[in-house]
C-alpha cells in the first residue's frame, strides 16, 4: 500500500496501491470499510480484510439465487446495499399484483460474485 486518502466531506478513505512490478502505472483505489485507518501502512495481512473491494453496489440489479438438492431458483432484484465478497446485502424484488399495483419484497443474500447473490436460508 502506497499511502492512505480520506475525504473529509464523503466521510471516506480509500487505499492507494501502486504495483510493485510497475510503479509508473495509475494507483488503485480501493474503499476502506467503515473509514477505519489502519494504525501503520505496512500491514499486509489486515489490508486484505479491510481492503476488500465491492462488488455489488446499491442500485445494481442482481441475480438472487438459491441452490438444494434437486432445485435451483433464480429471480432478478435490485440490490439495497453495497457489499464485497461474502458480505451480507439486502435485495428488493418487485413483483406485479393482479390488481394492477406493485408489491416488494425483501430478501437477505450472500455476495458471491459481481452481481451475483446467494440466498440466504
Amino acid at each position: 500500500m502506497s499511502k492512505i486518502q480520506s475525504d473529509p466531506v464523503l466521510n471516506q478513505s480509500w487505499a492507494m496501491i501502486i504495483p510493485c512490478d510497475h510503479p509508473g502505472w495509475p494507483a488503485f483505489a480501493f474503499p476502506l470499510r467503515n473509514s477505519i485507518l489502519p494504525a501503520q501502512l505496512k500491514v499486509p495481512e489486515r489490508a486484505t480484510k479491510i481492503l476488500a473491494p465491492v462488488v455489488v453496489r446499491a442500485g445494481d440489479t442482481v441475480r438472487l439465487w438459491r441452490q438444494e438438492s434437486s432445485l435451483r431458483i433464480e429471480v432478478a432484484g435490485t440490490s439495497e446495499g453495497n457489499g464485497g465478497l461474502g458480505d451480507l446485502v439486502k435485495v428488493r424484488l418487485l413483483r406485479r399484483n393482479t390488481d394492477n399495483q406493485s408489491i416488494t419484497e425483501q430478501f437477505s443474500g450472500i455476495v458471491r460474485g459481481p452481481f451475483d447473490v446467494e440466498m440466504k436460508p
